[in-house]
């Protein structure tokens, strides 16, 4: 038997224990959630500005905001292109504690 047989019978064998590679959904709901609470305390520092548009605190308060989504949706997007490119991966070990009907 050659080596690449071999290797190929190895890969196989290990890779029948092995975990599933799933997309960072959590990761994601997350990052929406964190976007979403943003948004909303972004809109309540717009409607404050309205009424004290010289507020030197409160502009530099909404700048942060807006670049702090900015980065999360960068982050974001980063993460998946990094998926899509099969260099980040993460193990769905959930799986592996869940009840099935079988057991």
């Amino acid at each position: 038997m050659d080596l690449r047989k071999v290797l190929f019978i190895a890969l196989l064998v290990s890779s029948f224990f092995t975990y599933s590679i799933v997309p960072n959904d959590e990761y994601y709901k997350l990052a929406d959630t964190q976007i979403s609470q943003l948004s909303s305390e972004l809109k309540e520092i717009e409607s404050s500005l309205k009424l004290n548009p010289n507020n030197e605190v409160v502009i530099k308060l909404k700048s942060n905001l807006e670049k702090e989504i900015k980065l999360i949706k960068q982050r974001v997007k980063l993460f998946k292109k990094l998926e899509r490119s099969g260099l980040i991966m993460y193990s769905n070990s959930q799986n592996s504690e869940q009840e099935t009907p079988n057991k």
